[in-house]
């Protein structure tokens, strides 16, 4: 006699089955990609209708609440990588996240529920997260009530993330479900694995649109090989006398700058003033202008860094505004409030200063979105930090405002420092024995001007006065050079330090940049080769 097989059950044939290895891999990766998918709509909202960006404000509040050496450390270390760093970190921790919950989601949901109503307890459960608990530790209040872009766009762009998130967990992580046939689990197997590789395709999508955005986050000012041709100061390495709009040094706390339209915008002056007054982009542009040439530099500028930059302006003076709006007595600072919720101030006395200006043209060209378009403020002397851009409303107040670096421990008045920079040669550049070469750079001191710039190749021993360029304004940078041949093979070390125009030099003393700016002598090596 033969024995009889009995056809294998159902159970036998589900685990013949070669279904995704393993459910609780399959729902960690389904759990991934949907938070990949959502995180990359937020931002699209964030960028197209001004919807909130959870990653932005979670990125503000650990400034605030990072120590300040660690900080700084940061900063030194991964300098214009700092922000696209910390919006990766964070994009990594939302799907981290996301393939956590789809993993709990696997377990726990109830097995006897329609697959619809599960979804719709995801959908709950992922938005009382994002409104009850994530929104404020970002610091917008419970459901995003303080938002500043509203209370409305905050909802939408929480349940948009949220409803884009529950439907692809919903949809290829549905809870364990009871006994079936063979050919119904091999049909399912079959259309679950046609799904997945179809979302391999906004997944993909996703991951490379949130990447650009990560590296457009980089803004390293590029460096160019000549300036101007008619320059005597235009050699390989110099910068030009003006910085091009392209190339001028980008600095900003945000992952998502704000814009505008001219239809859109206008400025606000209030406060202590016995006129408040509006202006439209228009009316704006329609106000006398003037043009000056003035130097921004960033406070985060290393010794030797690229944040520091020269540009045409065109705009109208500050004091003019404000003896217009009339300032009250008790005023004491003059705060500036910009569309990315950014807050700084200067002393009345600055705001009052027939030079500090607030302009609408850079270069000839209307104000690009990365440098405050419609309006910034220019603040002759000090750092590019309390020269705010994407004003919207200007406020005479009766107290020290401390601005949004400020209360992350930054000087409060933020003077710009003498500073000097070598530019040619590069760094470890190998200049031919017998050459003859120009050393060159920039130096800089706000307001007070630059009147000597000293080099020197042998330590600080000996120092050879340069020439300089010849000032655009009072306000500007002064390109330097002096001449070099090379008549010994070897290492050269090249010194150099600056004299503002009240006669005080450049201070030796090496300090980092927090929370002052940075001090010291910029230093470079290049190689005199034998062939």
């Amino acid at each position: 006699m033969h024995e009889h097989t009995p056809p294998p059950g159902p159970e036998a044939a589900q685990r013949e089955l070669p279904a995704a290895h393993s459910p609780r891999l399959l729902a960690a990766v389904v759990g991934a990609a949907a938070a990949a998918i959502a995180s990359a709509l937020m931002l699209w909202a964030a960028r197209s209708w001004a919807g909130i960006h959870l990653a932005q404000l979670i990125s503000e509040r650990l400034t605030a609440i990072v120590p300040l050496a660690v900080f700084e450390d940061v900063l030194l270390r991964l300098e214009s990588s700092a922000k696209p760093a910390t919006l990766a970190g964070l994009i990594v921790l939302q799907v981290l996240v996301g393939a956590l919950a789809a993993l709990l989601y696997s377990r726990f949901a109830p097995r006897s529920w329609p697959r619809a109503l599960n979804a719709l307890l995801l959908f709950a459960i992922s938005w009382a997260l994002l409104s009850l608990l994530v929104a404020p530790l970002s610091g917008i209040g419970l459901l995003g009530h303080d938002a500043s872009v509203g209370l409305t766009r905050a909802q939408a762009t929480l349940a948009l993330t949220a409803a884009a998130y529950t439907l692809i967990v919903a949809a290829f992580v549905p809870p364990p479900a009871v006994s079936a046939s063979a050919p119904n689990a091999s049909r399912r197997h079959l259309m679950k694995t046609a799904g997945l590789a179809a979302l391999a395709v906004p997944t993909v999508v996703s991951a490379g649109y949130m990447a650009r955005f990560v590296r457009s986050l980089q803004r390293t000012p590029a460096t160019r090989e000549t300036g101007f041709s008619a320059s005597p100061f235009s050699f390989p390495n110099m910068p030009p006398a003006i910085t091009p709009n392209r190339d001028f040094y980008v600095v900003s706390k945000n992952f998502i700058d704000p814009s505008f339209d001219e239809t859109s915008w206008t400025l606000e002056i209030g406060g202590l003033v016995d006129t408040p007054i509006t202006f439209t982009y228009e009316q704006m542009l329609a106000r006398p202008s003037v043009e000056f040439i003035s130097t921004l530099e960033c406070i985060s500028n290393p010794v030797g860094g690229p944040y520091i930059s020269t540009a045409r302006w065109r705009g109208f003076s500050l004091r003019d505004l404000l003896l217009e709006a009339g300032i009250q007595p008790g005023t004491v600072d003059i705060a500036f409030h910009a569309a990315d919720d950014y807050v700084d101030s200067i002393p009345l006395s600055e705001g009052l200063a027939e030079d500090t200006m607030l302009v609408h043209t850079m270069n000839d060209e209307p104000l690009p979105v990365l440098h405050g378009f419609p309006l910034r403020a220019i603040v002759p002397g000090i750092f590019g930090m309390k020269n705010v851009k994407w004003i919207t409303r200007i406020e005479a107040v009766g107290e020290d405002i401390l601005g949004y670096w400020q209360q992350r421990e930054w000087n409060d008045n933020a003077p710009v420092l003498t500073m000097s920079r070598v530019d040619a040669p590069r760094e470890g550049q190998r200049v031919p024995l017998g050459t003859r070469r120009q050393i060159g750079g920039v130096a800089f001191a706000g307001d007070r001007g630059i009147s000597k710039v000293e080099v020197s190749l042998d330590d600080g021993v000996s120092w050879q006065e340069c020439e300089l360029s010849e000032p655009l304004s009072s306000l500007t940078w002064r390109l330097w050079k002096v001449p070099y041949e090379a008549t010994e093979a070897g290492m050269v070390n090249v010194t150099v330090r600056a004299t503002d125009g009240t006669g005080a030099l450049q201070t030796s003393e090496e300090r980092d940049i927090l929370p002052s700016g940075a001090t010291g002598w910029h230093r470079r090596t290049f190689e005199v080769t034998a062939s």
